[in-house]
């Protein structure tokens, strides 16, 4: 594939997007940003981050433009030779200013007047960038209507990195392989093996729990990860997801990510899901085969987040498998999406039957 010129202010979003993924994930990957700090520098800013471990990571950004203090007029600092980009201070153009300026992270920088500085910061303080990481996290969030190929072009022509086409796939001189038709990275396991290998054992869990302790009020204590169920017994407690304003969103978790990106599980590595969906594609279990906690709950963290909680307790360990209980847990409606026959395979694997 040949990367051409771009006509439009979507191609040159489309022509960072990837690498942007991948160094957005990077920098995600060193805590929770609780502060931010701008010092002035001749062209731009000295960006110093504090993150939830209580660590300072200090970066240099330079300016690339400006919008006005009604956020109704973009202004180049050094007018590209794009005329098409326009004056309109979006999203896209933000991204667009970061293509143009080496695909670095951007901050709006804000004015005594109102107004904004549009800095990036100096992508080469960052971690080298991993080419399957980027691409997994890339994929996992790209809209439906970028063009794809284009984006991959790019992604490879920016860090110098081969690629070859055959078959409707992009195979990167690394190893990763992008399937043209689907727009995922091909892997051996899919999100909905993941569901199927839990979703048995998961409902036989959630029986077994509701059954015996119905109604139960818990109590989730997040800096112990500690959930007290009834008054009468702690649990270990995992937060796996939040949901807000019909959203899904996945809690960071280093072993999910870990399982996400060795199998290129691209629904693990979402930003955001509409929660209907999460709730049709069985989201509840998904995590609980390898995160090794079986039971779950919802926890109102405030008026407007629910948090999933996967929980694992001597007490919620199952019985030994009857007759009556495999016949209830198989009664149940899988997923869309979820093979039966798998399903009930992994089942009894767990179940040792």
């Amino acid at each position: 594939m040949f990367l051409t010129a771009p006509l439009s202010l979507s191609d040159v979003v489309a022509d960072g997007f990837l690498t942007q993924a991948g160094f957005d994930d990077a920098l995600k990957q060193r805590g929770t940003v609780t502060k931010t700090e701008f010092n002035p520098r001749l062209d731009g800013y000295e960006v110093v981050l504090t993150t939830d471990d209580s660590k300072t990571h200090v970066f240099s950004s330079h300016t690339v433009a400006y919008i006005d203090q009604g956020r109704t007029t973009w202004k180049w600092k050094d007018e590209p030779q794009f005329r098409f980009l326009g004056t309109w201070p979006s999203d896209d153009m933000i991204k667009a200013a970061r293509t143009l300026a080496g695909n670095g992270p951007c901050f709006l920088v804000p004015q005594p007047d109102g107004s904004f500085d549009v800095a990036v910061l100096d992508a080469d303080q960052l971690p080298k960038l991993h080419v399957h990481t980027a691409l997994c996290v890339g994929l996992a969030n790209m809209p439906a209507t970028m063009e794809l190929e284009r984006a991959l072009t790019a992604f490879g022509a920016t860090n110098n990195i081969g690629m070859t086409t055959a078959d409707d796939k992009v195979t990167f001189d690394e190893g990763t392989v992008v399937d043209l038709a689907t727009r995922r990275v091909v892997s051996s396991l899919t999100f909905a093996n993941v569901v199927a290998d839990a979703f048995y054992f998961s409902t036989e869990h959630q029986m077994y729990f509701e059954g015996r302790y119905p109604g139960a009020p818990v109590m989730f204590n997040p800096v112990t990860n500690s959930v007290i169920v009834a008054d009468s017994f702690a649990a270990h407690g995992l937060i796996v997801g939040r949901i807000k304003d019909g959203v899904w969103q996945w809690e960071h978790n280093a072993s999910l990510r870990k399982f996400a990106l060795d199998y290129a599980i691209l629904e693990f590595l979402r930003d955001r899901t509409p929660v209907a969906e999460a709730a049709a594609r069985g989201f509840d279990c998904a995590t609980k085969r390898i995160l090794k906690h079986w039971t779950h709950v919802f926890v109102r963290l405030d008026d407007d987040t629910t948090a999933l909680v996967i929980m694992d307790a001597h007490q919620l360990r199952l019985p030994p498998a009857s007759p009556e209980a495999t016949l209830a847990v198989m009664a149940t409606p899988l997923p869309e999406g979820v093979d039966k026959q798998r399903a009930k395979i992994s089942y009894h694997q767990l179940r040792n039957s």
